[in-house]
């Protein structure tokens, strides 16, 4: 049985899952900055799916709730945008070829570099 979690429900149980002797109530709370009604209301739609059992303030996860997290974790993971990798348009026709040396152009330096190295006149 799979159930639809939000991504925020995902991370939380993620959370939970990865913790051996689970996760204190006011520390879930903090770590996701949630308010007390979400973080109820999160523990006990998942305690009803089977996926968490909540004892006094700890919620621990079962074994189909660590496998629902491991799922959800690999979901998240392969979602992961790759947008970074992509340059923009507007650097691309500056793009410099790899293979040849980088010289700036003399007016770009700063005189001082050119007055401390000795190069001044040159």
């Amino acid at each position: 049985m799979t159930i639809k979690l939000s991504a925020e429900y995902a991370r939380m149980l993620i959370r939970v899952a990865r913790a051996e002797d689970g996760v204190d109530v006011t520390t879930l709370m903090h770590s996701f900055r949630q308010t007390p009604a979400v973080v109820a209301h999160f523990s006990r739609t998942l305690a009803a799916e089977g996926l968490l059992t909540v004892e006094k303030s700890k919620i621990r996860a079962t074994r189909d709730g660590r496998d629902a997290a491991a799922r959800h974790a690999a979901e998240q993971f392969a979602g992961k945008s790759k947008e970074w990798r992509q340059v923009p348009s507007e650097r691309r026709k500056h793009r410099l070829d790899p293979f040849t040396p980088y010289l700036p152009r003399r007016s770009e330096v700063d005189p001082a570099l050119f007055e401390q190295a000795g190069l001044e006149n040159e």
